[in-house]
């Protein structure tokens, strides 16, 4: 099931790029889309972890740099609920895109983002880099990441 969606993902990804970069149909603009990344970063922000989950497709799927595939909104669930249990931790992004496709049900959002967290020394760090989220439409008709891709840029000392 996991592995047709992320199938299923990357091929709607291709054809949303051959959608060109103009609106869809009235009603289906690249605001909307570019609003409800924004509050999925709000929520991020504000540790609000059921806000943040309900961003999530149920079966998300999450590729960070250099680690293992998280599938599923539990497991998101379970991994930001670690995360906005340290009070160092911070994490914020902006989005810099949006677009969404002709048939109005498939977009994609990019941007930078920031983490603060404690490294492994207990050091306080600040890493920054760029993502990429794949949005569907869900059965209620709000946009939810199907898939969250983000790269590691510069991480560096606050402290």
């Amino acid at each position: 099931m996991k592995r047709s969606w992320i199938c299923t993902s990357v091929f709607a990804f291709v054809l949303l790029g051959c959608t060109g970069s103009g609106p869809g149909p009235a009603g289906c603009g690249n605001a909307e889309l570019q609003d409800r990344d924004a509050g999925w970063a709000a929520a991020a922000f504000g540790k609000d972890l059921d806000g943040l989950m309900s961003h999530y497709h149920e079966n998300a799927v999450q590729l960070p740099p250099g680690g293992a595939l998280i599938a599923g909104r539990s497991e998101l669930r379970s991994l930001f609920s670690r995360l906005f249990a340290d009070p160092d931790y911070s994490l914020n992004w902006s989005v810099e895109a949006a677009q969404v496709s002709l048939s109005c049900d498939l977009g994609y959002t990019r941007g930078t983002w920031t983490i603060i967290s404690r490294d492994d020394e207990g050091n306080l760090v600040e890493s920054t880099g760029k993502y990429l989220g794949l949005w569907v439409k869900n059965d209620a008709g709000d946009w939810v990441v199907l898939e969250d891709i983000f790269n590691l840029g510069n991480s560096r000392s606050v402290e």
